[in-house]
């Protein structure tokens, strides 16, 4: 009988096998839906086992006899995923399977799950299609998450980005109205770096960019030198597989341009050449440990070095108004992640950063500002600036109870602030024109003297409660209030209420609504010049119609007024916003997801200074007193804006990725900034017009177009309509002896500049090297996949078409160059760059 049953067995097995093969084809994604290059799939029936590597896209195919199969999914950084799949006979059959990231690479932030944030996921594979160059991360980061976006690396906010091959995934989430944010803005982007869990891998770069490649620049006659040069080493692996992982980082940049620059001089209008030098180097060290059953613990120790010359010019300063800086910076940054009893998840973030920066004057002399025409003489920059500041956050979620999901939190930040710096400590002389300046007729002359050392320490706390219910199947609710308080500001109780509900009205539609109310920091700047001005440590000098070369004599001098003084109210607290927003989001497939969002913002109790002793029918409130400025919080803003964006995520059998996006919005406020005066302090109400971001429309897109034979092209375009700019009368009319007085009838920032377009283009090819042995990784535990070490050339153009890009503008109306730009940047750069993978 057993013999029997062998024999039918043998006729079964090779009546299968005479059977036609059967295609599968499995498509590996990672949360975002993006394709997992090189995963690792492995097909088990009766004894029989067929191992499968998946392509760049994510795509694994194979013939096999019809028949059950357990299928084992795997890929360096993601958990492996095993499922049964029947394949009948004559019949082809394809299956997505999606797989989770790796416990060492979740990221160290508790992610916004109320029902008013809005996320989107990318993948490494349109990261993977960005320059070599690191500033093109940050870019394409700015460009999906908006100008203002709050960035964090593994949850914390500042420091250098990380190496593109380094980054697992970008997260970006609009409009989080979570009471566990301080921040308010429209985006979030969460870069999550991901650890090395397989075997050691790394990359070694170079990128090169010469004026040989590049354009003219609008204002220079011919192509001005300019060089760049970007050297980088990364590498990353276990430590203990799957336990503990390291992550190292190098780079080297150095920079050397020379820049036109736009003056009118009493020998005419004259292009000067501007040298400046950038040198940079950063090395940083990461470290992922698994801890317990759940948790993650994470390092990151970062060292930078920056010495630039040359810095420090714009618009019409000739040459000689160039400083230099030096800069020094390290950082230690620690996250725990784990999971306590009860089923409480708990993050834990501790930061600790040392900064020092030094100023030096590239030349020591008076300063000379000839209002719309140039600015001559020394920058009157010096000093040293030394900072220590420190963070300390932790954060609970509990589990869910019935309806209701809480998190709660605390966050203690401080700076210890020491400064030297100091600014026109030589003296500047303004003049209302050249005709003026030829005349030696200045206008007014300022000075600051006495001690410029200040120590100051500036601690912010705050505390959240969130809860995320769930009201329905398809609705949801979030309910938080935080309380935020900043010691020195005498302002202890700012309690932000947060709402917002999200409507599931199909598979593939949700609507969010979300209102609340944010504060914002008093700037530290602020409370450092509040103390270099209040009247005993330092004082700014003012002579109205001084003499010229020596302002105490000769011509029309006058007797000096008293010193100028900066106080504050007493009532000065922390600015506050209240934002509310709508946004219908709809999935279109896979691969499509638009969402528009309306929002309208509204600041109120902003810093802002005004002179309480200007002249009234030319005599000051207080003749013992000279210009004496108030800091309040009498600032208003408000903002309103209509943004839709389209994220294309795998067309064409998953080579196209990309984002489009719009912005149609407005931007009004009274001051551009919190110690920028207005025209007449005596109607301060009439400063009410475009703030300086005011850019009524802004676009951007970016698309990523993997062609077969490992090409990569990536094509970028943004577009943006003119900002404003101020406009002013060239003189001081009412005598404050400050010159931003306005023609009658203007308000301020009426002027508009050009509107730009530029477009980028990134193009790379990869070869992997002939003849290097295969190397065996493993993926989530289980098998591993075969990669031999790579060759990357890449050539990228940045602003490709040469189109003009004109920064700032001559506002005033008495200048020849009036209403004429007079700086432009980013003509057509092209890089070139090689790198290896191993």
């Amino acid at each position: 009988m057993q013999a029997a049953f062998l024999v039918l067995a043998r006729l079964a097995a090779a009546a299968a096998a005479a059977q036609p093969a059967v295609t599968l084809t499995v498509q590996v994604v990672d949360p975002s839906g993006a394709g997992i290059p090189h995963a690792i799939v492995v097909l088990e029936s009766a004894g029989r086992t067929v191992d499968v590597t998946a392509d760049a896209a994510g795509l694994a195919t194979t013939a096999v006899a019809p028949g059950t199969y357990e299928i084992v999914v795997s890929a360096d950084g993601f958990d492996a995923r095993s499922q049964t799949v029947r394949l009948a006979p004559g019949r082809a059959r394809r299956i997505e399977v999606e797989l989770p990231l790796s416990r060492v690479v979740e990221t160290l932030t508790v992610l916004p799950e109320s029902a008013g944030a809005a996320a989107t996921a990318i993948g490494p594979d349109q990261i993977d299609a960005l320059a070599d160059d690191p500033d093109a991360l940050e870019e394409f980061i700015r460009d999906v998450g908006g100008p203002e976006a709050t960035v964090t690396v593994d949850g914390f906010e500042g420091g250098r980005l990380p190496p593109k091959d380094q980054v697992a995934q970008l997260v970006v989430t609009t409009d989080p109205y979570s009471a566990q944010f301080h921040e308010v803005g429209s985006s979030r982007v969460d870069v999550i770096t991901k650890p090395g869990v397989g075997t050691w891998e790394g990359r070694a770069s170079f990128t090169f960019g010469s004026d040989a490649l590049s354009a003219r620049n609008p204002f220079a006659p011919e192509k001005l030198p300019f060089r760049t040069a970007i050297g980088s080493v990364s590498a990353s692996g276990p430590l203990r597989r799957l336990n503990t992982s390291v992550s190292l980082d190098a780079d080297i940049r150095r920079r050397r341009e020379t820049r036109p620059l736009v003056a009118l001089t009493p020998a005419g209008l004259v292009r000067n050449e501007a040298e400046s030098a950038t040198d940079e180097e950063s090395v940083e060290v990461r470290t992922a440990h698994a801890v317990g059953s759940g948790g993650v613990l994470r390092n990151r120790l970062e060292w930078e070095r920056s010495d630039a010359t040359g810095a420090g010019l714009g618009d019409i300063d000739l040459p000689e108004r160039a400083f230099s800086t030096r800069e020094r910076q390290i950082s230690v940054r620690s996250n725990l992640t784990n999971q306590l009893s009860h089923g409480v998840r708990q993050d834990i973030r501790a930061w600790f950063e040392w900064r020092a920066e030094r100023l030096r004057p590239a030349r020591e002399a008076q300063a000379i500002d000839v209002l719309g025409a140039f600015r001559a003489g020394g920058a009157q920059v010096t000093g040293t600036v030394e900072s220590r500041s420190f963070l300390g956050a932790a954060e609970w979620a509990f589990p869910a109870a019935g309806r209701h999901a809480f998190r709660t939190g605390a966050l203690v930040e401080q700076q210890r602030y020491r400064s030297s710096n100091v600014r026109d400590y030589l003296g500047t002389f303004v003049f209302p024109g050249l005709e003026a300046y030829l005349a030696a007729r200045p206008t007014t002359y300022t000075q600051r003297f006495g001690s410029v050392d200040v120590a100051l320490t500036d601690t912010r706390t705050g505390v959240f409660l969130q809860d995320d219910i769930r009201i329905t199947p398809a609705v949801s609710v979030g309910l938080g209030i935080r309380q935020e308080f900043q010691p020195s500001i005498a302002d202890a109780v700012n309690v932000s209420p947060r709402a917002s509900l999200a409507w599931t009205t199909t598979d593939r539609t949700v609507v969010r609504v979300g209102f609340g109310a944010f504060y914002a920091w008093h700037a530290t700047s602020l409370i450092e010049e509040a103390q270099r001005l209040e009247g005993q440590q330092s004082y700014e000098l003012v002579i109205r119609n001084p003499g010229f070369p020596d302002p105490f004599s000769g011509g029309s001098a006058i007797a000096p007024l008293p010193p100028t003084r900066l106080v504050t109210t007493p009532d000065l607290r922390l600015a506050r916003v209240w934002r509310g927003s709508i946004t219908l989001e709809r999935r279109f497939g896979r691969a499509l997801n638009v969402r528009s969002t309306i929002y309208r913002q509204v600041g109120r109790g902003e810093p802002r200074a005004r002179n309480v002793n200007a002249p009234i029918d030319g005599a000051r409130p207080d003749p013992e007193s000279g210009n004496v400025l108030l800091l309040g919080s009498s600032g208003r803003s408000r903002r309103t804006s209509a943004e839709t964006n389209f994220t294309i995520n795998g067309l064409w059998n998953r080579r196209l990725f990309g984002h489009v996006n719009y912005t149609l919005g407005q931007w009004l406020n009274d001051a551009d900034s919190a110690l920028s005066l207005p025209a007449d302090s005596l109607h301060p109400e009439r400063e009410w017009g475009p703030a300086r971001q005011d850019v009524r429309h802004r676009g951007f897109a970016g698309l990523t177009l993997r062609i077969p034979n490992a090409f990569s092209v990536g094509l970028t375009n943004r577009w943006q309509s003119a900002s404003p700019y101020n406009i002013t009368a060239g003189e001081d009319t009412n005598g404050d002896t400050i010159s931003n007085d306005r023609p009658p009838g203007v308000p301020r920032n009426a002027g508009r500049g050009r509107a730009f377009w530029t477009t980028d283009v990134h193009v790379s090819w990869m070869r992997s090297v002939s003849g290097a042995a295969a190397q065996r990784r493993g993926g989530g535990g289980s098998a591993g996949d075969r990669r031999d070490p790579q060759i990357v050339f890449s050539i990228s153009a940045r602003n490709v078409f040469n189109r003009p890009q004109y920064g700032s503008f001559n506002g005033v109306i008495t200048s020849p160059l009036f209403g004429r730009p007079v700086s432009a940047s980013n003509p057509r750069r092209v890089d070139v760059g090689v790198s290896f993978r191993f």
